[in-house]
């Protein structure tokens, strides 16, 4: 029998963070790989998944390159990523054996296996001294900041205090390497006043601003602008982040791997903006987790935010009453049972909620749905 350990709960052992820390430690001051990290409130993993794209279609200039692997962003992800893990153990028996093999794994990347010349890493701040905590470990040479705004507010307090956690990425570059800020987002721009390296400041929102940050660092690393057009024509669509699904006569733009109000008002304004004139314009909003005492104030907002720009408006999930929806459900198999006779052939269909919704749920049920209808 199995005993599963949440991830949580390895997370902060005080004992397994820093194990993995220090190996992942001693493997990036001996074998010395670039390190791109990037950071922010929203945007990170399509950021990561559009920035390694393009400098793997590179690697006759770059070198070999690794990156990310899902959403493995936190203190224990990080880590884990500089080891070559390529997922969670979700076992007591998975971790005591990867934990026992560990010093033989470090030593073997550390001085004898092959080693990515890049690593393009994605660093969350879940928690207080997260993102100065993994650059001291992973010395990133070029650092981004995405967006930033009201997340993980249930640990930080305040965007004044995210803005302190994520400025840590831009102070941790040294003057020899890049930072690349966006734009567009007042809040990240004024981090360039404490970068000790260039600034590039890119423009864009969502995948607009991925590519844009993936044009400045494949630039600054010397890869010619005809293999990054070329490489950006070439990928894929980030699952579950903005992806557009045609599901016989509907569309659906699946965001359904994570919310905080700057990214919902992203995906509510996608939303808006792609929809073709008369199609009707449907919002199915999950909660919005870690907003701490500012929770039903931001659901408020974000539900005037949506009442503009969406004609239904469906909530799933606790705190949703504050949406002011014509419809809610209490979880995401009620929500996905009713589907069907809530969506009609036409639709643009936005689905997006924190990952705890599990909103992947409804997004399966009427892909299904429409599937079945054009059969009949």
């Amino acid at each position: 029998m199995h005993v599963y350990i949440r991830l949580r709960d390895v997370t902060e052992n005080a004992l397994v963070v820093p194990v993995l820390s220090a190996c992942a430690a001693l493997i990036i001051r001996t074998r010395r790989p670039l390190v791109i990290g990037i950071t922010g409130s929203v945007g990170k993993t399509t950021t990561k998944e559009t920035v390694a794209g393009v400098l793997m279609h590179a690697r006759d200039t770059v070198g070999v390159v690794h990156k990310t692997p899902g959403n493995m962003n936190n203190n224990l992800g990080v880590a884990m990523t500089v080891l070559g893990y390529e997922r969670w153990f979700e076992t007591a028996r998975g971790w005591l054996t990867h934990l026992l093999l560990l010093p033989f794994r470090t030593f073997a990347l550390a001085t004898l296996a092959p080693y990515p010349d890049v690593l393009v890493l994605e660093i969350a701040a879940g928690l207080h001294g997260s993102v100065p905590g993994n650059c001291r470990i992973v010395r990133p040479t070029i650092g981004v900041v995405t967006e930033i705004g009201p997340a993980h507010l249930e640990h930080f307090g305040s965007v004044e205090e995210v803005i302190r956690e994520k400025s840590a990425m831009v102070r941790a570059i040294p003057p020899s390497g890049l930072v690349v800020l966006n734009g567009s987002n007042p809040l990240v721009l004024a981090m360039a006043a404490v970068s000790r390296a260039p600034v590039v400041e890119v423009e864009g929102r969502g995948i607009e601003l991925a590519r844009n940050v993936a044009r400045a660092i494949a630039r600054h690393l010397g890869v010619p602008d005809t293999a990054i057009e070329t490489a950006l024509g070439d990928l894929k669509p980030v699952p579950n982040r903005l992806q557009r699904i045609t599901a016989g006569e509907i569309t659906i733009i699946d965001d359904s791997i994570s919310a905080n109000p700057l990214s919902m008002k992203l995906a509510l304004d996608e939303l808006a903006s792609s929809a073709s004139p008369g199609q009707r314009r449907v919002a199915i909003l999950g909660t919005m987790r870690e907003l701490g005492g500012d929770t039903v104030r931001y659901h408020e907002e974000i539900g005037a935010y949506a009442r503009a720009r969406a004609d239904l408006l469906i909530g799933v999930g606790e705190h949703v009453t504050h949406y002011q929806v014509q419809r809610s459900f209490a979880d995401s198999h009620g929500c996905a049972a009713a589907i069907g006779s809530i969506v009609q052939a036409g639709d643009a269909v936005l689905i997006k909620g924190s990952a705890a919704v599990k909103l992947g749920i409804v997004v399966e049920a009427l892909r299904d749905s429409a599937s079945l209808s054009a059969i009949k």
